[in-house]
C-alpha cells in the first residue's frame, strides 16, 4: 500500500500505534458535567439537573481551557465533549468556542434536545467535525420508558433537523436495551431519511457510580444478541472478499490482552477535573488542576502496568473474540481481574458470528 492509497483509517490506526507506543495523549474526552435533562434507565452518567451539589463540583470555563491548552501542547489533537448532557454547563458556549480556536478535531455528544435555532446557528459558525446525537426511540411512548420523558422525542428530532439545516455534521447512534429494541429498525430509517450516518451499541455498562440503575435487567443477553444476528464484530458488514476476509483475520489474531489506547493515548478527565485512563475507570485517577496535565498524563500511565488482564483470560481460547477491557470488567465484578461470564459469552456470540462470516463467504 502507497502512501498514497492509505485510507483515512488507516492513517489513523498507524498514528495511534506510535502514539501507544510514545505515551502521547493524541486524543481526549471532557465530561464537562454529569448532569443531565433526561433520565434514561441504561445510562452511568445521568445525574439531575437541579443537583446543585453536583454542579458545585463542575469546572468553570478558565479551568477546562487551561486544559485544553495543556492538552494540545502535549499532542492532543481530538477531544470528545460530552456529559451527562455537555451543553448544560453554564459556561458550554465559552468553553466550546475557546477550544475551538485551539484547532482540535471535536466531537460533540448529545442527546439533541436543548438545541434550538440560535444555539444551532452559533454552533454553525464554528461547527464539531461531528455532531453525535442519541436517538433512544423512535416515538414518544418508548421516549417515555427509556429516557422519562415522551416530550423529549420530539426535542430530539426537532434538534437533528435544526443541526442538519444548518450544515452541521450530524449523526444518529443509540443504545439498544430490552425497552427500546422494537425501535431500532424505525431508529435506523430514521437516520435515513435524514441521510445521515447510524450506529447503535448492544454494550451497557454498570453504572460507574456503582448504582447499576437496572442495567442487568435493560441490557439483552448474549443470547437475544446473536438472535438479533450481529454482535457488532469488527468488519462485519464487509462483502465476502479475500482482502476483507483477510483484514478480519489479522483484526483478532492481532488482539493484545490489554488492547485499548486508555492512558496509552488516550484519557479522560470528569467534571470535576479528575483524570482517569477512560470513562469507566473511576477507581484510577490522578489531578491534573493540582499536578498539571503533563504531570497527571505521566502518572496515569502507572495504570498500564499495574492493571492485568485476568490470569485466565490470557490462556483463554476465546480471547481473540473478547478483547479484555479492565473498565468492563471492574464494572461487572469490582474487580480488574475478576471474571464476568457476560463478557465471556459474548465472546463466544462474536466467535460464532465470525465463523460464521467464513462460512457464507466459503473459507
Amino acid at each position: 500500500m502507497t502512501d498514497q492509497s492509505m485510507s483515512l483509517q488507516t492513517f489513523h490506526n498507524q498514528l495511534r500505534l506510535i502514539a501507544d507506543k510514545e505515551r502521547i495523549p493524541i486524543t481526549g474526552g471532557f465530561e464537562l458535567t454529569s448532569r443531565c435533562n433526561l433520565n434514561c434507565t441504561m445510562c452511568y452518567v445521568s445525574k439531575p439537573v437541579n443537583d446543585l451539589d453536583e454542579q458545585a463540583r463542575e469546572l468553570s470555563a478558565g479551568y477546562w481551557i487551561d486544559l485544553a491548552r495543556q492538552a494540545a501542547e502535549m499532542g492532543t489533537l481530538s477531544l470528545l465533549l460530552t456529559g451527562g448532557e455537555a451543553m448544560l454547563h453554564p459556561d458550554f458556549k465559552e468553553i466550546y468556542e475557546a477550544i475551538s480556536k485551539m484547532g482540535f478535531r471535536i466531537t460533540l455528544f448529545s442527546n439533541g434536545t436543548l438545541l434550538t435555532p440560535e444555539l444551532t446557528a452559533w454552533l454553525a459558525r464554528i461547527p464539531p467535525a461531528t455532531l453525535d446525537i442519541t436517538l433512544y426511540g423512535a416515538s414518544e411512548e418508548t421516549y417515555g420508558q427509556v429516557t422519562g420523558s415522551r416530550q423529549a422525542f420530539s426535542k430530539a428530532m426537532r434538534g437533528i433537523e435544526l443541526a442538519i439545516s444548518q450544515g452541521i455534521n450530524t449523526r444518529i447512534k443509540t443504545t439498544i436495551i430490552r425497552k427500546n429494541l422494537h425501535d431500532l429498525e424505525a431508529i435506523k430509517k430514521i437516520a435515513e431519511d435524514f441521510g445521515v450516518e447510524f450506529s447503535y451499541s448492544l454494550l451497557l455498562h454498570k453504572a460507574r457510580e456503582g448504582c447499576n440503575r437496572c442495567v442487568e435487567e435493560e441490557r439483552l443477553s448474549p443470547a437475544e444478541i446473536e438472535n438479533l444476528g450481529t454482535a457488532q464484530i469488527p468488519g462485519g458488514d464487509l462483502e465476502c472478499s479475500l482482502p476483507g476476509i483477510q483484514e478480519l483475520q489479522d483484526h483478532f489474531a492481532a488482539i493484545k490482552p490489554l488492547f485499548c489506547a486508555a492512558a496509552k493515548s488516550a484519557f479522560w478527565i470528569e467534571a470535576s477535573g479528575e483524570m482517569m485512563p477512560c470513562p469507566l475507570v473511576s477507581r484510577f485517577t490522578t489531578q491534573p488542576i493540582m499536578a498539571g496535565f503533563a504531570k497527571a498524563w505521566e502518572e496515569l500511565g502507572n495504570f498500564i502496568t499495574e492493571v492485568q488482564a485476568p490470569s485466565e483470560c490470557l490462556s483463554c481460547g476465546h480471547r481473540p473474540f473478547c478483547p479484555v477491557c479492565p473498565g468492563r470488567i471492574f464494572t461487572e465484578t469490582g474487580s480488574y481481574i475478576g471474571h464476568s461470564d457476560y463478557v465471556c459469552d459474548l465472546a463466544k456470540v462474536k466467535e460464532r458470528e465470525f465463523y460464521s462470516l467464513l462460512k457464507r463467504c466459503g473459507s
